[in-house]
């Protein structure tokens, strides 16, 4: 993973790619495999071949967890509790089983929640894209590229200014980086507004068929970028509400009903 992000960028973006990690969480399970001697010097030998002035070794182990945390499984809980009047959804990843003791990390989740979202799993590049208008691996280059731009332009001026100068211009770029930044999000809230404004009016198998016509869109993209088809196939889809509760809207069998009409019989003979 290093080393492909090493070939795929330049020096300065290489460090800012490892300096990323530094508030990643170390799993517990691994905070003591770390600190025997053949892990430390597995990553002490990944440093050499960079400058160690500028990699920081525990980060290089954040980059690792977060490297087993995209390999990770996760799963999804949606629904109504009873004493609630609106939708909960709670998300987690199953990192690994470790001594018959199953290791997860908590991530979003949403109690009893009254407003309105639309909320991408997994592969969620593509339905991230439709909802903010921007691509977001676009949006971290034009970031970068916008970093990179004031940095050079504040090393060109190096020779030409004094220290204190400098300061204040340095001061004033990390603002003007901020708030680009902050454009860029506020952008994607106005055209993510109107999108979710609509849902509220809309019924639910327009819902329903909202949600299988973005899954369609990534599965699409998939096939003609991408070697490996990830999203494909046949599409199930179901609506959970308060009063009629879970509602297959669509659901593909798994077999096929025309060669396998014993299925169908068995289940006649047992409502009668």
């Amino acid at each position: 993973m290093i080393n492909q992000q090493r070939n795929s960028c330049n020096e300065l973006e290489f460090y800012q790619f490892i300096e990323t990690f530094s508030n990643v969480e170390i799993f517990e399970f691994l905070k003591d495999i770390f600190e025997t001697e053949k892990y430390n010097e597995k990553f002490k030998e990944i440093i050499k071949e960079y400058d160690e002035s500028k990699i920081n070794l525990n980060n290089l182990k954040k980059c690792f967890c977060s490297y087993i945390f995209n390999i990770s499984t996760g799963i999804v809980i949606a629904g109504f509790n009873k004493e609630d009047m609106f939708p909960s959804y709670v998300s987690f990843n199953i990192i690994a089983n470790v001594n018959n003791m199953l290791l997860y990390q908590d991530m979003d989740t949403k109690l009893n929640y009254s407003g309105t979202l639309i909320i991408p799993f997994a592969q969620t590049d593509v339905i991230g894209t439709y909802l903010s208008g921007i691509n977001e691996t676009l949006e971290n280059e034009i970031k970068k590229h916008f970093v990179n731009i004031m940095e050079n332009y504040i090393c060109n001026m190096y020779d030409h200014i004094n220290v204190e100068k400098l300061e204040k211009i340095n001061e004033i770029k990390n603002q003007l980086t901020k708030n680009f930044k902050n454009n860029i999000n506020s952008l994607k809230k106005d055209f993510y507004s109107p999108i979710l404004e609509s849902l509220d009016f809309l019924p639910r198998e327009e819902i329903g068929n909202l949600a299988e016509s973005l899954i369609q869109i990534t599965s699409l993209k998939r096939k003609i970028d991408s070697n490996l088809e990830s999203v494909g196939g046949n599409i199930d889809v179901a609506l959970i509400s308060k009063g009629d509760g879970f509602i297959w809207k669509k659901r593909n069998p798994y077999f096929d009903p025309k060669i396998n009409p014993q299925f169908f019989d068995e289940k006649m003979n047992k409502n009668f």
